[in-house]
């Protein structure tokens, strides 16, 4: 197996099959097997030809092709099948993981409230301020209709932005403050001016310039809850920099409470907005 076997097939594996549909999930998992089992095929191809220029592996591969030997093996796979029927899926050393992802939007101040698992949900009961509910159908995923208002007050962004024009070219120095309650988990801010190269960008901080060229300066593991970061760039004309910002945190904003058995529960508050520099 190559070095890339567990990039694909872990690749593979957190793939998310409920954004695609019913028709969607079963010609995803089609083309995984169709893809598995050309992948294997060279392997069968072996075994088969070290079989045929084996004679004492074939005369023991006779044996083993016998009708006793199939019905010894039935009753195996029927007790063990029996047995893993009766064994429970989880216990308090195997838990179900169900993360609870919720993102509200600084700037239109949408919200959305969205509760996954690799498992199925049935049997668990969420409870949030206005009311309980107790999934009873087997999905993987539950998205929350009705919701109160959020803690609006958990980050307050702050801009100090100077502009010196020469010629049609204007030169943005910016002292951008982000304050939260809490540390978060990460911070993710991305600049980009509609696929152009803004190449004049600069800060202290380290950043990475991505396929679509925009700039990202990203925290990861629990930076402090006041980030100060002064930002330099230049535009020519009448474009606009568009600012993205992305901060996920460890808790939850709106307050959820899930009950079931042998559940860990990951949560995850994410918190987006967009802010745009231009000339008016």
């Amino acid at each position: 197996f190559s070095e890339w076997s567990d990039l694909i097939l872990r690749g593979i594996a957190k793939f998310d099959t409920n954004e695609i549909g019913s028709w969607g999930n079963e010609i995803f998992h089609c083309t995984i097997i169709l893809m598995l089992s050309i992948y294997i095929l060279p392997f069968v191809f072996a075994i088969v030809a070290v079989i045929n220029d084996s004679p004492k592996v074939k005369t023991w591969l006779g044996v083993f092709l016998s009708k006793y030997t199939f019905i010894i093996l039935s009753i195996l796979y029927i007790a063990l099948g029996s047995y893993a029927l009766n064994q429970q899926v989880f216990d308090k050393h195997w838990q179900k993981n169900i993360t609870v992802n919720e993102v509200y939007n600084l700037s239109n101040l949408s919200k959305k409230v969205k509760i996954k698992s690799s498992e199925y949900l049935n049997g668990i009961t969420i409870s949030t301020p206005i009311g309980d509910t107790l999934i009873e159908s087997r999905t993987t995923s539950v998205k929350l209709g009705r919701l109160d208002d959020f803690d609006t007050g958990w980050v307050k962004i702050e801009r100090i932005i100077r502009i010196k024009r020469f010629g049609d070219t204007s030169f943005y120095d910016i002292q951008m403050d982000i304050k939260s309650k809490y540390r978060p988990y990460t911070v993710l801010i991305k600049y980009n001016i509609n696929g152009k190269d803004l190449s004049t960008f600069e800060t202290p901080f380290q950043f990475r310039t991505s396929r679509d060229r925009e700039k990202i300066i990203e925290w990861y593991s629990f930076p402090d809850s006041i980030i100060k970061i002064p930002i330099k760039f230049s535009i020519i004309g009448d474009d606009t920099v568009k600012e993205s910002t992305e901060m996920i945190f460890n808790r939850l904003i709106y307050p959820i409470k899930i009950e079931g058995e042998n559940i860990n529960l990951i949560r995850r508050t994410k918190l987006i907005g967009d802010y745009e520099y231009h000339l008016e």
